[in-house]
């Protein structure tokens, strides 16, 4: 009730009159951060509807997204939707919806040791400097991941000059 009589008290009254707001906080032994908390507290109430009717089409564009939006991505998918909100506050409502982005794992194990195929014998046994050009060739395969998919990447080096002699992509 106090809260409510300072607010009025600014309002109506005290324009005329000289009190600074800490002056009728002390008046009425009032704290102030209770009174901003109250504040506070009440626009939350009034918002509270607008925030649920938000959270629905927030839930929606998180789920569409694979549950991999974070705050950024969902503030700007909300501005698409005409719900203009802030980062800080598309946060606190994923906090409080319970959505937490779920990271892919980036990293691919592509081989298999406990294979039962044969292994090639060692020809070069880690002799890698060569006397002469194209006697030995290497080869090695790399994976490259791009927005849409791998890009698989093979590259042929001659192992005298370091330079390479073929390569493919895929």
């Amino acid at each position: 009730m106090s809260y409510k009589l300072i607010g009025e008290l600014q309002k109506k009254v005290c324009p005329q009159v000289v009190v600074t707001f800490s002056q009728t906080c002390k008046l009425l032994e009032v704290s102030r951060p209770g009174y901003f908390a109250s504040v506070a507290a009440c626009r939350q109430r009034l918002t509270a509807s607008a925030v649920h009717a938000a959270s629905v089409h927030f839930t929606a564009s998180f789920a569409a997204s694979h549950k991999a939006y974070g705050s950024r991505s969902l503030t700007k998918t909300m501005a698409d939707r005409d719900l203009a909100m802030g980062r800080h506050r598309v946060s606190i409502l994923m906090r409080l919806n319970g959505l937490r982005p779920v990271w892919g794992f980036k990293f691919v194990h592509t081989t298999d040791i406990q294979h039962t195929m044969a292994v090639a014998s060692n020809v070069l046994n880690r002799r890698f400097e060569q006397a002469f050009p194209n006697q030995v060739w290497d080869c090695d395969i790399t994976y490259i991941r791009t927005k849409s998919a791998w890009l698989y990447l093979a590259a042929v080096p001659d192992l005298h000059s370091r330079k390479i002699v073929g390569w493919a992509m895929s």
